[in-house]
Parts: C-alpha cells; sequence; structure tokens
C-alpha cells in the first residue's frame, strides 16, 4: 500500500500557499523510492534496514528544497520515518 500524505500528515506550514503541491511531490518521491527498495530487498536480497536508511537519507536530501514550507522541521523527519518504517516494516529512527 502506497503512502498517500497530505499537508497536514507531513505537517508542513498548511497556511502557506503551495502546501498541498509540496506535499503530493515530497509523497510522489517518497512513493518512488519505496518501490526502489522494495524492489531491491525482493529481488536483491538487500537488507530491509538499510534500504530503508537509503530511503530517508535520499528523502531528508529531497525535502531540502520545500525547507521554506517547513519539510525540514523535525515533525515531517518523524513524519517520512514513520512513513518508511510502516512501508518496508523496520524501526528506523530519524
Amino acid at each position: 500500500m502506497k503512502p498517500m500524505l497530505t499537508a497536514e500528515d507531513w505537517q508542513l506550514y498548511t497556511d502557506m500557499l503551495g502546501c498541498e503541491i509540496v506535499a503530493r511531490a515530497m509523497t510522489d518521491e517518497l512513493n518512488r523510492l519505496l518501490k526502489i527498495a522494495k524492489y531491491e530487498i525482493i529481488e536483491n536480497d538487500k537488507d530491509q534496514t538499510l534500504a530503508a536508511k537509503e530511503v530517508r537519507d535520499e528523502m531528508l536530501r529531497f525535502m531540502e528544497k520545500y525547507a521554506k514550507y517547513g519539510a525540514r522541521d523535525t515533525e515531517p523527519e518523524w513524519a517520512l520515518v514513520d512513513a518508511i518504517n510502516r512501508a518496508l516494516k523496520t524501526e528506523i529512527r530519524r
């Protein structure tokens, strides 16, 4: 199941114009990275925790460009880690 996170779910600055577009971009990128990670885990026997950490690190870099929307605050980072852990059945930390 693909995560579908809104600006509120990501805990972005929801009073800013365009925050839902940012949330959609972040969610789309997260889903793209999770798809790659799942493939690597299933087809190439990649360690789940390593794959999860790689998704987290890539997403944090991606989220940099949306920092003005609050994407690099603590709350969106926790939302990210929670979504990754649920999708990949891991327990990584922020």
